[in-house]
């Protein structure tokens, strides 16, 4: 266990090198229960606080470690993006009250973000 954390603290920092995120405090939490790889969970600006779940039967493999920390990184990364789209669409609607299906709208959002952070992550993870 102390060589796995120690390990995802190094990726950890590698990826905040990368992405210059040092301004982020990332804990890292673990967890084997779960079906995902890892999950991040992150604070309102200006806290710049962030703790990764990491599944360690999921990511027992050296390369799946890196995958997944970087991953959730990106994410990290994106957040402020996330929430600068959330808030104009919020205010689009409310300013002009536009009636549309607001969660199926960030459910897009959310899944066309998935599919960048899986690419940025294929591009990013060998500088690992």
């Amino acid at each position: 266990m102390k060589n796995f954390k120690k390990q995802c603290r190094q990726l950890i920092v590698k990826c905040q090198d990368i992405l210059d995120l040092k301004h982020y405090k990332v804990t890292i939490a673990f967890s084997e229960d779960e079906d995902y790889y890892a999950n991040a969970f992150y604070e309102e600006i200006p806290d710049h606080e962030a703790t990764i779940v990491i599944n360690k039967r999921k990511n027992a493999e050296a390369k799946d470690l890196k995958d997944t920390i970087m991953h959730e990184m990106i994410h990290i990364y994106l957040y402020d993006y996330t929430i600068y789209v959330e808030n104009v669409v919020r205010t689009i609607r409310d300013v002009y009250d536009i009636n549309f299906d607001f969660k199926t709208m960030f459910k897009k959002c959310y899944e066309k973000e998935e599919i960048l952070v899986e690419k940025l992550t294929n591009v990013l993870k060998d500088k690992l």
